[in-house]
């Protein structure tokens, strides 16, 4: 089998073996090389110094936040650095605040993790998609 052809600027980015198409970035994803870089440089910095490095830690939090929410048009002080996809989505359920009245539209192609947490929250509604139907036409069904 022969290996698909690498996305543009794909092999700079990532360290990924060319035999391999690798579909799986929610679980299992590459650190993009630049990041990784930064990741060691970061891992050196505490490794030399740990109490100063984890005493720094709330602060380098905030002006992270405060840059992140910047880049997005956002309000700090509304913004919140999370450790997951997963933990945003439960963030933004608890945020509607929800009850078992109200109802999540949710599509067959949803994270089982996210729909479930919706679940807790409220009533689902499960809109199935049919992934050969043109978007409009999907969006009518």
């Amino acid at each position: 089998m022969t290996a698909p052809a690498a996305f543009p600027g794909g092999p700079e980015l990532f360290r990924l073996s060319a035999e391999v198409a690798h579909l799986n970035h929610g679980s299992f994803g590459a650190v993009p090389v630049p990041v990784a870089r930064v990741r060691r440089s970061i891992a050196e910095e505490a490794a030399v110094d740990p109490d100063r490095f984890f005493l720094g830690v709330p602060d380098r939090l905030a002006d992270a936040r405060g840059r992140i929410a910047a880049r997005l048009g956002a309000d700090p002080e509304g913004a919140a650095l999370v450790t997951n996809a997963t933990e945003a989505a439960g963030l933004a359920l608890d945020a509607l605040r929800l009850t078992p009245d109200d109802e999540v539209l949710v599509t067959d192609h949803g994270y089982g993790t996210v729909v479930a947490a919706a679940a807790r929250r409220a009533r689902v509604v499960t809109v199935p998609l049919d992934p050969a139907l043109p978007d409009e036409e999907a969006v009518r069904k």
